[in-house]
């Protein structure tokens, strides 16, 4: 299989005002910024083609095989290419990626291209369908992956954000950066499997299935990429019986210690989650119910990102007095869910 795409991305920005009025302060930096940002050619024009190939071949009845590359591109968002400020406060509201941090655009951003080469063995058996196993390596380079710089003296996009109490902190403060390109590399596995247990005409029949991942980010000059989950596995025990459909899950999601310095990403603990389901198939509705975190275990998702609404967070501009970035963001206690479906 074949597969060609090509998208055409216009961007554009009108002209940005400034908190202060330059009238009355001239010389104000924010009004420096604005009326320097308002000169540029802002518009911005990105043709990039995606290309997928995939080979498959099956030998016998008991595996499957499949080879795939892939060249994907992604042009920069409004939010990576036009915040125009470097003063502290307006770097602040840059919020997007969820680490607290403070940001401001790179107008001359690049696309990012990623090449990705995957490989999946499949195995099952083939009578009665009883089990199935599904692994996945892959590795992608991404040329121009946008990521983050630091501001500072040397770095010639923000350098007016140069104040040593926002670059004094190497671990545990909220930083000024810029959006910028690098090339980066990743590397992961996901694995799926199933297979049938126990059946029997009163009980019902029991399985078991599991989904497993895990992935390795890095930047080609030095450090790990941002926002990458470690190492997790679901395993569930399932029953049905005619209509019912019941479950019992184990979460596991290991530490996460692999963190980007850049952007003083924190680390998180591993931990361990029960969850439960059932649920009843009559005709064309269907009732489910869940209970999540039946422990009710306190934990931190990887992926949450810091606690800026925390006291010690709530200001980026005053590490001196206690508010640094070292609280991650509770991930939801025992919590229960009803949902219907109808098909027609």
């Amino acid at each position: 299989m074949l597969g060609l795409r090509h998208d055409h991305t216009m961007v554009d920005t009108g002209n940005v005002q400034a908190y202060k009025d330059p009238a009355l302060t001239p010389t104000n930096s924010s009004v420096l910024q604005a009326a320097s940002f308002n000169k540029l050619e802002r518009g911005r024009t990105y043709d990039t083609f995606d290309v997928s190939a995939l080979a498959q071949f099956t030998p016998n009845q008991m595996s499957q095989f499949e080879f795939g590359y892939a060249r994907k591109n992604r042009a920069p968002s409004i939010y990576e290419l036009y915040p125009w400020s470097s003063s502290a406060m307006m770097m602040s509201m840059i919020g997007s990626y969820g680490d607290g941090n403070g940001y401001v655009g790179n107008i001359n951003l690049k696309p990012e291209t990623a090449h990705n080469i995957s490989f999946t063995a499949a195995f099952y058996e083939a009578q009665k369908n009883a089990w199935e196993i599904k692994i996945t390596p892959y590795v992608s380079y991404v040329e121009n992956f946008i990521d983050a710089d630091r501001c500072g003296p040397l770095n010639p996009v923000c350098h007016p954000a140069t104040d040593a109490s926002y670059t004094a902190q190497p671990s545990n403060g909220f930083v000024f950066l810029n959006t910028a390109n690098h090339d980066a590399r990743l590397w992961g596995i996901d694995l799926s499997a199933r297979a049938d247990l126990f059946k029997h005409d009163t009980y019902g029949q029991f399985g078991t299935h599991t989904t497993m991942s895990y992935v390795r980010g890095q930047r080609m000059d030095g450090g790990n990429l941002y926002h990458m989950m470690p190492f997790n596995t679901k395993l569930s025990l399932d029953h049905q019986l005619q209509g019912w459909k019941n479950a019992i899950e184990m979460q596991f999601v290991d530490s996460k210690t692999d963190v980007q310095q850049i952007r003083n990403e924190l680390t998180t603990p591993a931990y361990v989650l029960l969850n439960a389901r059932t649920g009843y198939q009559w005709k064309n509705v269907s009732i489910d119910v869940g209970l999540d975190n039946v422990l009710d275990k306190q934990y931190y998702h990887p992926l949450a990102g810091a606690y800026t609404g925390d006291y010690y967070a709530m200001s980026i501009t005053n590490p001196d007095k206690g508010f640094v970035n070292n609280r991650n963001i509770p991930g939801m206690g025992r919590s229960v869910f009803v949902g219907m479906t109808i098909t027609y």
